[in-house]
This record gives C-alpha cells, sequence and structure tokens, in this order.
C-alpha cells in the first residue's frame, strides 16, 4: 500500500511528464525583431537579433546580473 509520499513524488512525476511532452508538442514562432534587444535604438543586423556584437555581450552581461540578484 502506497502512502502519502509515494503517491505526491507519482503525481509530481506524471505532471512534470506531461508538461515536458506539452512543451516538445508545441510549435515554435519566429518573432521577427524590428529593433536591437539592448535596446539602443538602432535595427537589428541580418539574421540577428542585436545590432552589434556590443550590444550582444552587454544584454547578456546585464541578464546574467539579474540572474545572480534573483530578479528574473
Amino acid at each position: 500500500m502506497p502512502d502519502e509520499i509515494d503517491v505526491a513524488n507519482d503525481y509530481a512525476q506524471r505532471t512534470l511528464e506531461q508538461a515536458i511532452a506539452a512543451a516538445r508538442l508545441a510549435p515554435k514562432t519566429h518573432v521577427r525583431v524590428t529593433e536591437c534587444l539592448n535596446e539602443c535604438g538602432d535595427p537589428p543586423a541580418e539574421g540577428s537579433s542585436f545590432c552589434c556584437h556590443e550590444c550582444m555581450v552587454d544584454a547578456q552581461r546585464r541578464e546574467a546580473t539579474r540572474r545572480r540578484q534573483g530578479t528574473v
């Protein structure tokens, strides 16, 4: 006879498996970027989300800082 912990673990495992399956089935959408994601105001380079390498590095550093601070 399973106890409460076994039942809870089974439920958590099923929920996780369902979420993973749903994420794999979700269609991939492509968003057309019209402005540099670093918010500098310049148009992005062809095939990129940023206008230049410096903007990309700057945005990645700010994102890493937000994650370390727990503000994301």
